[in-house]
């Protein structure tokens, strides 16, 4: 996948509506732009084509959600997928995280058989795929989180 400026934009105004819109975003703490800026970086007509969002303004915006739609399209376009990591924990058995990988596996799977079932996924089977498969993933990380705690015993 390559990145373009449609996609850009409209992760930009995905991100403006996650942090609560133009108004919210301009008063995100080391943000110094008038609210209109938010507005102007999501539109795509011929003259505000290539006003983007600074990238410190990015990380800011991010971190505000924790929503990471722009970083997400960038990891996208170099092949690349973003899992979020887990909370450090405190060394614990990896048990109940392994558990939690064949639940989450389990569904997945499920879902994955009756979505197929007719040979062809729909928009909504293709959300609710992915979905399932971020909670796999997510399990994943957790279970990797509860080994690594366990290293140091």
């Amino acid at each position: 996948m390559t990145v373009t400026r449609l996609t850009l934009k409209a992760a930009t105004r995905r991100l403006v509506k996650a942090c609560g819109g133009q108004e919210s975003c301009a008063l995100i703490d080391g943000i110094n732009d008038r609210h209109q800026h938010f507005s102007e970086v999501g539109l795509v007509s011929e003259k505000f084509e290539s006003k983007f969002l600074r990238l410190d303004h990015v990380a800011l915006l991010e971190a505000d959600c924790g929503e990471p739609e722009l970083t997400r399209e960038l990891a996208r376009a170099t092949g690349h997928a973003l899992v979020k990591l887990p909370l450090p924990m405190a060394a614990e058995t990896p048990i109940p995280a392994l558990i939690s990988i064949a639940t989450e596996s389990t569904e997945f799977l499920a879902t994955s058989w009756r979505a197929a079932s007719d040979g062809v996924f729909s928009p909504e089977e293709v959300a609710e795929l992915r979905l399932k498969l971020a909670a796999v993933m997510e399990a994943c990380m957790a279970f990797d989180a509860r080994l690594a705690a366990g290293e140091g015993e």
